[in-house]
């Protein structure tokens, strides 16, 4: 199993270009997993903690179809949305990319996520020193910040009126980032501030 942490620096070819050119700060990443992940179109996937139960159910349909489209997918999944849908993920064959908001220094792998990372299609992903041992709020907001940086394309489920999600979303569209939204009335206060619906065919694939 491909455990290995590896410490990618400034100046590294492996190093997101995306982040070059920002004030995030973020002058190393740590990695555990397929690196080449980070070449892919990476689409970053975010959901507030409190959600509206339709929204729920049609959030886990979108998982269902992102695993089915082979979508590359990276996001902290930490709220319990986010969770449940990197469980529908794992159960397919297309790429993840999990950033928690810790280092991953002597992190034990859980065991749902040796099998996708002996068969090369995950990536744990982190921008924080190993000294950053727990989560807080400070260092989620960074790692959502650092999440959306990686990413083409970011889809948000659902961002509470007055979060941090919300605040994030809005910052994305005044930098000009692809930011997609179901369409949900709890999600208009993003959509009229520029948030792109999602798109799909006749045939149910997702389009971004």
């Amino acid at each position: 199993m491909k455990t290995e942490l590896h410490c990618i620096e400034r100046g590294n070819d492996l190093f997101p270009e995306s982040l070059l050119h920002q004030d995030g700060g973020f002058s190393q990443i740590y990695a555990i997993g397929n690196i080449g992940l980070l070449n892919l179109p990476l689409l970053g996937f975010f959901c507030s903690t409190r959600c509206p139960g339709d929204v729920i159910l049609r959030t886990y349909d979108i998982a269902k179809e992102l695993r089915k489209d082979m979508t590359a997918v990276i996001s902290g999944f930490h709220t319990p949305v986010e969770r449940d849908c990197l469980d529908i993920l794992l159960k397919g064959r297309q790429p993840v990319v999990i950033s928690p908001a810790r280092g991953i220094t002597d992190m034990r792998i859980p065991m749902i996520l040796k099998k996708p990372l002996e068969d090369g299609r995950l990536l744990i992903l982190s921008p924080f020193e190993g000294k950053e041992r727990r989560m807080n709020a400070t260092l989620a907001e960074r790692r959502n910040r650092f999440v959306a940086l990686i990413a083409r394309n970011i889809l948000i489920a659902y961002a509470a009126p007055g979060s941090r999600t919300e605040q994030l979303g809005l910052d994305l569209l005044q930098q000009g980032k692809n930011l997609y939204l179901l369409d949900h009335q709890s999600n208009n206060h993003l959509i009229q501030k520029g948030g792109c619906l999602i798109s799909r065919t006749i045939r149910g694939q997702i389009y971004f």
